[in-house]
């Protein structure tokens, strides 16, 4: 393998298979980069399936130190958040930060693997201390001014190889000028294909109005809102026929009257 050329080319950390990769391969330990390697370096955050992706080897049992040319309170922060040792202000490519990570694992150089963005000093770095290197594509455009020029370079370098997987087009040189895709101005939108097939100057058909437009005819009153008739008076309240006095409503004949009519008649 070329000094200055990966051991692999990845486009992003989750494509490394943690069984396939790493264990089958005889690596126990990884030296991991921070940097647009595991954090974003424009909203600085951990992407989500590669937090997994950390939990997952971690849970394989693969050890891993954080090697960064940071030094940074960001970077320290993260450590302790991911609970992970770290050296930070590292110097890449420089070997002793490389050196003093091994000690803090415990780790030898044949079983541990260098995964970082940069050729120029994750790649490098690993190569002069004769271990291996994955390089990755960082996760987003944006970087420092002078990680720019570098990558320039690497494209000089590398420009002829192709990450394994997709979603990284970082090959060609990149100026600190250039904007990213992200901030430029997006192009307006094309009509849909039937869109076009209508006939602008043709005016549409107006819909007929509702039979519920035209106007009604007044209601008229239903029977219970006419005035009621008077009522007939009950038969109760007309004034009786004369009524013939009958016998018994007569004045009773005081009993000393019978008597004496009985006397004459006897």
């Amino acid at each position: 393998m070329a000094f200055f050329e990966p051991d692999r080319y990845i486009s992003r950390i989750t494509m490394i298979d943690v069984k396939q990769d790493l264990i089958g391969r005889g690596f126990a330990h990884v030296l991991l980069d921070i940097d647009n390697t595991i954090l974003t370096r424009d909203t600085h955050e951990v992407p989500r399936d590669v937090g997994l992706w950390l939990a997952c080897a971690r849970d394989a049992g693969i050890g891993f130190c954080l090697l960064s040319n940071n030094w940074h309170r960001g970077v320290h922060q993260l450590a302790r958040r991911l609970e992970l040792p770290l050296v930070s202000h590292a110097m890449k490519p420089l070997p002793p930060a490389f050196l003093i990570a091994l000690r803090k694992m415990g780790a030898s150089r044949k079983a541990t693997l260098v995964v970082g963005d940069q050729l120029m000093t994750d790649v490098v770095g690993a190569h002069l201390l004769g271990m291996k290197a994955y390089l990755v594509c960082p996760l987003v455009e944006h970087d420092l001014k002078h990680t720019l020029i570098l990558r320039n370079a690497e494209a000089l370098l590398i420009g002829h190889l192709q990450p394994e997987g997709l979603g990284c087009q970082n090959s060609a040189p990149l100026s600190p000028a250039q904007p990213s895709a992200a901030a430029q101005t997006p192009a307006p939108a094309q009509p849909p294909a039937a869109a076009w097939e209508l006939a602008p100057a043709q005016p549409p058909v107006p819909a007929p109005a509702p039979a519920l437009a035209q106007p009604l005819a007044p209601a008229q009153p239903s029977a219970a809102a006419q005035t009621p008739a008077p009522a007939q008076p009950p038969a109760l309240a007309q004034p009786p026929a004369d009524v013939q006095p009958s016998a018994l409503a007569q004045p009773p004949v005081p009993a000393q009257c019978l008597a004496e009519g009985g006397a004459r008649h006897g």
